[in-house]
């Protein structure tokens, strides 16, 4: 079973939401756990009212990776929804969801939970059959002039998502 650590911060409507997000965990088979203790995924409810607010958010955040790296840190609520592009590149932050999507909180647990199955049955050997494709299509696209204009951009967007999957692939 996993063990599941909430941390309100903010207003009474953010109390009310996380005890909604405790008991559709609770139904669901998860342990909820004190915030102090190890926990397998902590879920903070963020609050944005403030500068301050945000640098609460941000540092309760970091304190829940800081207590187990290997935790899923999720930011909900609306530090997560204001600054969601500064929420996803926070490296101490594993998933990030905006207040419209507190009540699927369950369903976004379940799939982060099969991407980890998904990562962890990997072989080493598929990042190598992948890094070596992509230094062969790198190869094949700069050994080719006569490209026009629209393959080129094609190319280009084809390399970046390769290059974008490679990004992940240390993560596997």
């Amino acid at each position: 079973m996993k063990k599941v650590a909430f941390h309100n911060l903010g207003c009474k409507v953010n109390s009310y939401e996380l005890e909604i997000m405790q008991q559709s965990v609770q139904k669901h088979n998860y342990e909820i756990v004190d915030f102090s203790q190890k926990a397998d995924i902590y879920i903070i409810n963020t609050c944005s009212v403030t500068n301050i607010a945000d640098r609460k958010s941000r540092q309760m955040l970091h304190r829940a990776k800081k207590q187990n790296p290997d935790a899923i840190v999720v930011a909900v609520g609306c530090y997560a929804q204001t600054d969601t592009q500064g929420a996803l590149a926070d490296e101490a932050i594993d998933i990030v969801v905006g207040n419209n999507n507190k009540a699927q909180i369950v369903d976004i647990l379940e799939e982060c939970g099969k991407w980890n199955q998904i990562k962890a049955k990997c072989p080493m050997i598929i990042r190598y059959v992948i890094y070596t494709l992509f230094i062969i299509l790198i190869i094949l696209f700069a050994g080719s002039a006569d490209i026009s204009m629209q393959s080129t951009q094609a190319t280009a967007n084809n390399l970046f998502s390769i290059w974008f999957l490679l990004e992940l692939i240390p993560n596997l």
